[in-house]
Order: C-alpha cells, then structure tokens, then sequence
C-alpha cells in the first residue's frame, strides 16, 4: 500500500466531510437555479438542504446529479415554511439520477394515496431507471396506498438502478407489491441492485407479495440488507422479499421481526420464490401462514432453488401442516440443491426441511439442509467445513449463532489478533477486521500498544510481547505492496 497516497485520499475525504458540515452548519439559502449551488454535473452535484430544493429534483432534466448538504424535514409539506401537522409527499418521478444523501436524513415522508382514484405508485421517488440513490435515512415515514407498487425509498426500481445504503424506519400500509425500501424491483439478469439497505417498523399488505426490503423483485441482487420489523396480510410474505423470481440472488441479508400471512407462501426470508439463490443469509422471523410456510422460503413457482450457508430459527406455524416446515414451506420443482445450510429443530418447532408438493413421484428429501437444536448451532464447529468466517461470518462460539459481519461494520479486534493461531482469517496488523492492513488499522494499534499492560494485543511480529519490533512489522505491513 502506499501510505503517502493513502494519507492524501483521507485528507481528501476530511476536507469533502467538512465542507459539507460547514454547509449545513450555514443558512439554507436558494439559487435561481432552484438549488442551494451546483450545476448538476457529476464534478458539481445540485446542492439541496431544504424540501423546496429536494422536490425541485422532478423538474430536471434526466442524468443531472444531486447531494444533500443538511437534514429535511418534510412535515410541512414541500418547502413549507411552517410545520402542519398534515402533509402529503408528491412521489418524485424522474427516471436517471444520481441522489447522494451524504450521511443525511429525509424525515417524516408522509403520503396518502388511499384514494382509489389516485393512479401513482408510492414513495420517495415514484420510479428510478439507470439511476442511483445512496447515503441517506429516511425517518419516520407513514405511507398509506389503495394501490399497488409502494416503497420508502423507491416504488418501482427499473432497468440498471441501484439503491445503497439506504436506511427507512416507519410504516406502510398498501395493497400489494410493497417494500419496506422498495416496492417493485425488475431487472434483466441481475442488472438491478439492492445493496445495504435497512427496514424498520411495520408493513401492512391487504393482498399479497409484501417484504422487508423489496415487495416484488426479477432480475435482482439484494445484498448485505436487514429487516426488522413486522409484516402483516394475505400471502406472498417474506422477510427480505415478498416474491423473488427469475434470476434473483439475495446474498448477506438477515431478517428479524415477524412475518404473518391469513394465506399461503410466507417465509422469512422470501415469501414465493424460484430461480433464486440464497447464500449466507438467516432468519429471526416468526413466520406463521395458512399454507406453505417456511422458515427461509414459503413456496416456489415451478423454478430452482438453490441455498448455501443459510440459516432459520423463528418460530414457524402453518395451519396446513403438511406444507408447513423448518426451512421451505413446500417446493414443486426438482432443481432445488443446498449445501450446507440448517434450522433450529427447537425453536422453528418443526422437524422436516421442506416438503414437496409437485407432480409425482416425489423427489424425496433434499440434501444440505440439517436440523440441528439450539446448542448445536452455537458451535463453530458445525460450520467449520465450509462456512467463511474470514470475511463472511463471525460467531461468539458456544453462546450464539453465527452472525454477518456487516452487522457489526468490522470484526471484533480479538478476532483478527496475531497472536490467535487458530483464526484461519488472521491478517498481522488489521486491526479493524476487513482483511487488510490500511491507514484506519494505525489508531487501534497504537492504542493497545500503549494500553494493553500485561497482554500482547499489539504483538505484530508474533514474539509474543509488545516492542518496538511490532512497530517496525506494523511501518512494513502499511507499506507492502
């Protein structure tokens, strides 16, 4: 690495975050242009800290760039000079944007589209094609729709759009094809992406094809994202995706909450599935159904299922108890493999991995799927043959399950300590737990070398004591090629 480019691209970043402070800190003023400053350009975004400036996005013309450069809130209405206690989000719709948040919140997002007379799809941003939307938390938002398409952040992400690092918290209640992010999600092969994204609160869906983070998704990745929450309604209900077909990978996510359906296909992960994969992905969910319940995945749609190093163990309940199981509530297609993935036989309630309920004959049981109770989850042990715990996975062996490293931002120090013989993943110097040695590795170093008193925390070179020589290994590893 070399640490003089590296120490210019932190003070870069250092001088970017400032000035936008200093902007926030200053008085939100309006140019001609509609906009706090800039010019759209991707060297020079439009710069908004006001909700006038923000809806002013649906006036420009396609492919403009947009930053925000202080916290919104939006319970006056848009621009409103007063807070009222009502007000009602026109969802924006300009097709290819890039939106930047900038670490900044959108707050108290209201809108009500619970007249049937009202055609529109319902969100922060009506529609999002070829375009970018990334950094920002939407607060305390309240969408009501008697239509289908709802979302947070975006009601239909189309062809090339991209959401990241979005964080929505609050509730929505429509009839179908709702998100806690995203409503509607269509891609062609894996074109379109969710990636870090977050739901918490409470999704009330009439109809069906209800999630977490997407209501309905084709052609997508959905990576590194959480849901906590509860979601209610009739079927196709899941804990990251209400329905997920053709060509649809969910990689890294998580699920917690609730997830209850009066019909059928209800999982914690996804509700209707197929041509899916699912790889290092769990689930908290309570999951309960009428038919075709699951602790990962409801049901499928006559297309493959392919899981790897996944988990359930929410409770699962079905009042068909034949389609009701630990991991998929009953799949009808012959392609389905796992490897190496396991439910909580205790705590799911259930004793079998799925069932089919295809043509016959059946299949019979389907490999890589594991009941194991709660004890046996909380080894390492059990996941040692192919579980990545270098990058992927970490777990508080003998006291919980396995959990994603994104969850915690990095990895607990002792988990990549040099002096651990035994951590497979141990890289001497990182001290932040992503793998590397880099500038950010430099404080905690220092820090236990000064503070760790009778321990080797700082040990580098691996002699088993903190001195001079882990400084000398510390200057080498930063400068290693």
């Amino acid at each position: 690495m070399n640490t003089r480019f590296g120490t210019c691209a932190a003070l870069a970043t250092c001088v970017f975050i400032l000035a936008g402070q200093s902007a926030a800190r200053g008085q939100c003023m309006t140019e001609p242009s509609g906009f706090a400053g800039g010019s759209g350009s991707q060297a020079d975004p439009y710069q908004i800290c006001n909700a006038a400036q923000l809806s002013n996005i649906r006036n420009q013309s396609a492919g403009q760039y947009f930053i925000l450069t202080a916290d919104i809130d939006l319970s006056g209405g848009e621009g409103a000079a007063n807070p009222t206690p009502t007000h009602n989000w026109d969802p924006i719709e300009l097709y290819s944007l890039e939106l930047d948040g900038n670490g900044h919140s959108i707050d108290n997002l209201m809108i009500d589209h619970s007249a049937p007379e009202i055609p529109k799809d319902s969100g922060l941003f009506r529609a999002l094609i070829n375009g970018h939307i990334r950094n920002v938390t939407l607060n305390n938002i309240a969408i009501v729709s008697a239509h289908e398409k709802v979302g947070g952040a975006v009601a239909n992400l189309l062809l090339n759009g991209y959401i990241e690092n979005i964080e929505v918290n609050g509730t929505i209640n429509g009839i179908r094809t709702i998100g806690g992010v995203v409503g509607a999600c269509s891609g062609e092969v894996y074109d379109a992406h969710i990636k870090n994204c977050r739901f918490s609160g409470s999704i009330l869906c009439s109809d069906y094809s209800a999630g977490g983070i997407v209501g309905y998704a084709t052609g997508t990745n959905i990576e590194d994202c959480t849901a906590d929450c509860e979601i209610s309604g009739g079927s196709q209900l899941g804990g990251i995706a209400g329905h997920a077909t053709n060509l649809v990978r969910v990689y890294e996510c998580l699920s917690r909450g609730s997830v209850t359906g009066t019909g059928t296909r209800v999982g914690g992960v996804a509700g209707i599935a197929g041509s899916l994969l699912l790889a290092d992905c769990y689930s908290e969910m309570s999951v309960q159904g009428d038919s075709s319940v699951g602790g990962l995945v409801g049901g499928n749609l006559s297309l493959s299922l392919f899981f790897e190093h996944c988990y359930a163990v929410g409770s699962v309940i079905g009042n068909d108890a034949s389609t009701t199981n630990g991991m998929v509530g009953c799949y009808s297609q012959p392609q389905f493999t796992a490897k190496d993935c396991y439910w909580n036989t205790w705590s799911t309630g259930q004793a079998n991995a799925a069932s089919w309920c295809g043509e016959s004959p059946d299949p019979g049981p389907v490999a890589g799927m594991t009941g194991l109770n709660t004890a046996q989850m909380f080894l390492h042990a059990t996941y040692e043959n192919s579980w990545d715990f270098c990058g992927t996975w970490t777990i508080n062996d003998g006291n919980d399950y396995p959990r994603l490293v994104h969850e915690f931002g990095a990895l607990p120090f002792d988990d990549f300590n040099a002096n651990q013989i035994d951590d497979e993943c141990d890289v001497p110097g990182d001290f932040t737990g992503d793998g590397q040695v880099a500038l950010d590795d430099v404080g905690p170093f220092v820090q236990h070398l000064l503070t760790s008193g009778g321990s080797i925390l700082a040990d580098i070179n691996g002699d088993a004591s903190n001195n001079g020589l882990d400084v000398q290994a510390m200057v080498g590893a930063l400068i290693a090629p």
